[in-house]
C-alpha cells in the first residue's frame, strides 16, 4: 500500500518528541537519507486507558473556538462530557461482563474534536499514528547519527467511536479508511455517509437522513404547512438533508419559500441578517438542519430583533432535545417541533454519573472544568466541591446511542474472536497480534444485539441503522422538550397540535393573514371568525364568551369623579346649614330662601348621580338615572328660572301696575318651580312604564363589551332636551336683569352662573359624544371617558350653581354681617324704586 509522503511523515513525526531521524528503507544501506524533525503538541489532553485492545473515541468535549481566534471554545456539558462519560461506563460494563469478550480488557484513547473537522483530523491523526507505526516498523527505523533509537510502539486502535457531527465524521472516516481502521458513530446522520465508495468503513447506530427528511416532511404535511423556510448547516450534513427534503417536499406538495445556508464563519451580525431574510419572506414554519451552536445563535437573534412568536420551528435530530440549544432565550423557540432518532434512557447510567465527584473521576481530564462550568464555581472553594450532579440531572439524548456503538463494537469483536480463535486464549491467538479491520467490519455490519432499550441492534448494508423517530415539543425550561409523537416508516403513532393557515395548493407563494384577535383556527388551514360578543380561546381553538368591562371603583375613572361628588356634597350641606342658621337675616329673606332651598336640594342630587353612574349597571340603578339625571339639573335650573322670571316681572313693569302683580308670593314661586319639575319628571316616568329599564352588553368595538344601561346612548340627550330649554331660558332673562339696581345684584350672579353653565355644556357634548371618535387607538378607554366625564358635567352643574350663586352669599353672612341688614323702613316709599325695594323685602 502506498500513502502519500506527507501524511506519512506527519503520522511518524507525531510518535517522538523532537528527535532528528534518518529514514531507512528495510536493510538497503542509506543512500537516501530523508531528515525530518519529529514534534508532538504536549498541550493536547487526551484520556488514555491501557487494555488488551484499544478502542478510539471522538467527542467534542469543547466548542467550535474558531469564531473566537482558538480551536476550542467553552466545555460542552451533555454533548461532550455525558457521552465520553458513557463510553467509558460502556467500557467499564463490558470488562466487567464475563459473558461478553472474558478474559479481555477493553482500553481507551479518546480525543477531544471540539466540534470543528479539522481539529478533529489532527486528534485522528494521533489516534492511528500507532497503526501506521507497527505497519511500517519493519520497513523503516528511525535513529540517531551515531546510535541505534528504539521506539516504544503503542496499542493500535481496533475501531473508533465518533464522531458527532456528519462533517466531522466525513473528515475522519476519510483518514480511517486508509488504514482499514472501523469507525461507528452514535449521532452522525448526514446522507452521504452511506456512500461506501468514499466512506467504506464507517457505520452508525443512528438513521441516515434520508428517513429524517422524510419523517421532517410527513410532520410538516401532519400540522398543515405547506409553505415554509429552510435553514441548512453549510458542509455535509445540512447539505445533503436539505436536498433530501427538497426532493421528498416536492412530491408532497410542500412549497419552499426560501433556502438559506448557514456558514460556518457566520457570527452573530450575519445571524441578524439571516433571521431579518426569513422575516421578509410570509412563511411561518421554519425547518432547520443547524447544529445546537447554530440553533442557539438563531435564537439569540429572534430576541434581539423582537421577533419572539414570528416563526413555528421544526428541527432535526441536531437540534433534538438539547437543552443548551433553547436554555438561553427560550421565548423564541416557545412551541418548537423536533424530532430525535428513538433512544431510552439508560437509569443505570444516571446512577454512575450522578455518584462522579472531581476528587475522584481522575481517569477524565475535562471533569474538573466540566464541574466548575456546570456549577460555575471554583474547585479551590469547598462550597464547589458540595455540588452533586443529581442537581437537575437529565440524561443527554444520544447517551444511549455510544453506549449502544461501544457495544455493538463488543460482540462484533467477540464473534471475530469466536470465528477465528477456536476457544484459544486471545494472548496466544493470532488475532491479538493485529485484528484485520476489514473482518471486524464484515462483522458489525452483521451482527445482532439488543441495545439500552431492549430494542434489535442491527446494520444494514450500508452501515445503517433502521429509521424510528421521537416527535418533541419544546414548551418551557421546567418541562423542557415534551413527547408528543413517534415516527416510523410513515406512520404516526400519536397526534400532533396543528399551527397557523396557509393557503391550500400547491406552492401558492402566498398566506392569507388570520386575524387571530378576533377568529379561530381549528385546523390545518381554517381561519373562522368568531361571533359578536365571542373571542378566540388562549389555544385559538374555540370561541368563548367576552367579559363585559365597566369601570371599578378601585380605578382613578371611579376615584376622581367619586372624590368630586362626596367633596361638593359636603360643601352643598355646608351652604344648607348656613341658610338654616341665619334663615330670618335680611340676606337671606332677600334671596328667596324657598328657591334657594330647592336649587340646594337639585345641587346635592347632582352630585349623588355620580354614584349610580359608576356604579356596575343593574335595573335600579338604571332606572335611577333615567329619572335622576334630567330631574337633578332640572330641579336647580326651574328654581333659577323662576327667580329671574320674578325680578323681570317686577322690574319691566310699570309703577301703577306694581300694586296688580300676582304670583309673586314665596307660595307662588314654589308651585311654578315645581310645575317645571314635574314635567321633567312626568316624562321619565312615562319613558319607565314605556320602556322598563334593563342591563344590556354593548360592544363599540369588535373586541370589548360593555355592560351598560338598556338606552343609554338615548338616554341622556333625551333627559336633557327640557334642560337645555330651562339653560337658554335662563341665561336670556338673566342677561336682561343684568341692569338692576345695586341692592339686587342677586340677578348679576344669576347670570354668572347660567354662562358658567352654558360653557360646561358646551365643553362637555364634544367630549361626551366624541369619546369613540377620539379614542380609536385606545377603544378600551372610550367608555370610561365618557362615563367619568358624564359624572363630572353633572357635578359641575351643581358646582358652577354652588360657587356662583351661594359662595358670594356664604362670604357676606360669614365675614361682613354688617351689610346683612334692612337699609329702609317701610314707611318710606317715595318713589319708583323705593316701592320695588319695598316688594323685595316683603318676601
Amino acid at each position: 500500500m502506498v500513502f502519500p509522503a506527507s501524511l506519512c511523515l506527519w503520522i511518524a513525526a507525531s510518535a517522538i518528541s523532537k528527535l532528528q531521524c534518518r529514514a531507512q528503507v528495510g536493510d538497503e544501506p542509506p543512500a537516501v537519507t530523508v531528515e525530518f524533525e519529529i514534534h508532538r503538541d504536549i498541550d493536547s489532553k487526551e484520556i488514555k486507558i491501557d487494555g488488551d485492545i484499544m478502542i478510539g473515541g471522538l467527542f467534542p468535549i469543547h466548542e467550535d473556538g474558531s469564531p473566537e481566534g482558538r480551536h476550542c471554545g467553552a466545555v460542552k456539558p451533555d454533548k461532550g462530557i455525558q457521552r465520553l462519560e458513557a463510553m467509558l461506563y460502556a467500557v467499564d460494563k463490558i470488562n466487567m461482563d464475563d459473558q461478553l469478550l472474558p478474559t479481555i480488557k477493553l482500553g481507551v484513547h479518546i480525543m477531544d474534536t471540539c466540534h470543528q473537522d479539522t481539529h478533529a483530523l489532527e486528534r485522528t491523526l494521533e489516534l492511528i499514528r500507532s497503526t501506521f507505526a507497527m505497519e511500517y516498523t519493519q520497513k523503516y527505523r528511525c535513529r540517531t547519527y551515531d546510535s541505534p533509537f528504539d521506539v516504544a510502539i503503542p496499542k493500535p486502535v481496533a475501531a473508533v467511536i465518533g464522531a458527532a457531527s456528519s462533517q466531522v465524521s466525513a473528515m475522519v472516516s476519510n483518514v480511517l479508511r486508509l488504514f482499514k481502521t472501523p469507525q461507528i458513530s452514535y449521532s452522525s446522520t448526514s446522507v452521504e455517509l452511506s456512500d461506501k465508495s468514499r466512506f467504506g468503513y464507517f457505520s452508525r447506530v443512528v438513521p441516515p437522513d434520508t428517513f429524517q427528511a422524510q419523517a421532517m416532511a410527513d410532520v410538516v404535511k401532519q400540522l398543515g404547512w405547506n409553505f415554509v423556510a429552510v435553514l441548512a448547516d453549510e458542509g455535509s450534513y445540512g447539505e445533503p438533508a436539505y436536498e433530501a427534503f427538497r426532493l421528498i417536499a416536492s412530491r408532497q406538495g410542500i412549497c419552499i419559500s426560501i433556502y438559506e445556508k448557514v456558514r460556518r464563519y457566520y457570527r452573530d451580525e450575519d445571524f441578524l441578517k439571516l433571521i431579518m431574510a426569513l422575516h421578509k419572506e410570509r412563511s411561518v414554519g421554519v425547518v432547520t438542519f443547524c447544529h445546537e451552536d447554530n440553533i442557539r445563535k438563531l435564537m439569540k437573534a429572534v430576541v434581539e430583533l423582537k421577533l419572539t412568536g414570528r416563526f413555528a420551528w421544526l428541527g432535526s435530530d441536531n437540534w433534538g432535545t438539547k437543552r443548551a440549544a433553547v436554555a438561553q432565550h427560550p421565548s423564541a423557540s416557545f412551541g418548537a417541533i423536533t424530532i430525535q432518532p428513538k433512544s431510552g434512557v439508560n437509569e443505570d447510567f444516571n446512577l454512575y454519573f450522578t455518584s462522579l465527584r472531581p476528587e475522584s473521576n481522575h481517569r477524565n481530564v475535562w471533569f474538573d472544568e466540566f464541574w466548575e462550568k456546570q456549577f460555575n464555581c471554583s474547585l479551590s472553594s469547598l462550597a464547589c466541591k458540595a455540588h452533586s450532579l443529581q442537581e437537575h440531572h437529565v440524561q443527554e439524548a444520544y447517551v444511549s446511542s455510544v453506549i449502544d456503538a461501544v457495544y455493538l463494537f463488543a460482540h462484533s469483536l467477540h464473534r471475530l474472536l469466536l470465528d477465528n480463535c477456536y476457544g484459544v486464549p486471545f494472548k496466544q491467538c493470532n488475532v491479538s497480534k493485529h485484528i484485520d479491520g476489514e473482518a471486524l467490519l464484515k462483522y458489525i455490519r452483521t451482527v445482532k444485539f439488543n441495545g439500552t432499550n431492549n430494542e434489535e441492534i442491527s446494520l444494514d448494508s450500508k452501515g445503517d441503522r433502521k429509521a424510528r423517530y421521537n416527535i418533541y415539543q419544546f414548551h418551557d425550561l421546567h418541562k423542557y422538550y415534551v413527547p408528543v409523537g413517534e415516527w416510523i416508516g410513515r406512520d404516526f403513532l400519536k397526534g400532533l397540535y396543528q399551527f397557523p393557515c396557509a393557503t391550500p395548493g400547491n406552492c401558492c407563494w402566498t398566506c392569507l393573514p388570520c386575524n387571530t384577535e378576533t377568529s379561530i383556527m381549528p385546523n390545518k388551514t381554517s381561519c373562522i371568525p368568531c361571533k359578536i360578543g365571542y373571542l378566540p380561546d388562549e389555544y385559538k381553538s374555540e370561541c368563548v364568551r367576552m367579559i363585559p368591562q365597566y369601570i371599578k371603583w378601585n380605578t382613578w375613572w371611579a376615584i376622581v369623579p367619586a372624590t368630586f361628588s362626596t367633596f361638593g356634597i359636603l360643601a352643598s350641606l355646608f351652604v344648607l346649614y348656613i341658610f338654616v342658621q341665619f334663615n330670618n337675616t335680611p340676606l337671606i329673606k332677600a334671596s328667596g330662601r324657598e328657591l334657594c332651598y330647592v336649587m340646594l336640594a337639585g345641587i346635592i342630587a347632582c352630585y349623588c348621580m355620580t354614584f349610580p353612574l359608576l356604579n356596575p349597571p343593574s335595573k335600579v340603578s338604571c332606572g335611577i338615572l333615567r329619572i335622576g339625571i334630567g330631574v337633578s339639573a332640572c330641579t336647580i335650573y326651574a328654581a333659577i328660572f323662576t327667580k329671574t322670571l320674578r325680578l323681570a316681572r317686577i322690574f319691566n313693569a310699570e309703577a301703577h301696575q306694581l300694586r296688580d302683580l300676582r304670583f309673586l308670593s314665596p307660595i307662588a314661586q314654589l308651585i311654578i318651580c315645581s310645575f317645571i319639575i314635574s314635567i321633567q319628571a312626568l316624562t321619565a316616568f312615562v319613558w319607565i312604564v314605556v320602556e322598563k329599564p334593563e342591563v344590556v352588553v354593548l360592544y363599540p368595538t369588535r373586541l370589548i363589551a360593555i355592560v351598560s344601561c338598556k338606552g343609554a346612548a338615548v338616554m341622556f340627550p333625551i333627559s336633557m332636551i327640557f334642560n337645555i330649554l330651562l339653560i337658554i331660558l335662563c341665561t336670556v332673562y338673566a342677561f336682561k336683569t343684568r341692569k338692576i339696581p345695586e341692592n339686587f345684584n342677586e340677578t348679576k350672579y344669576i347670570g354668572f352662573t347660567m354662562y358658567a353653565t352654558c360653557i360646561v355644556w358646551l365643553a362637555f357634548i364634544p367630549i361626551y359624544f366624541g369619546a369613540f371618535v377620539d379614542c380609536v387607538e385606545w377603544p378600551m378607554f372610550a367608555f370610561q371617558i365618557q362615563t367619568t366625564s358624564l359624572c363630572i358635567c353633572v357635578s359641575l352643574c351643581g358646582t358652577v350653581a354652588l360657587c356662583c350663586f351661594f359662595a358670594p352669599k356664604m362670604y357676606i353672612v360669614i365675614f361682613q354681617p354688617e351689610k346683612n341688614v334692612v337699609r329702609m323702613k317701610k314707611e318710606h316709599i317715595r318713589t319708583m324704586q323705593a316701592m320695588r325695594d319695598h316688594i323685595w323685602n316683603l318676601q
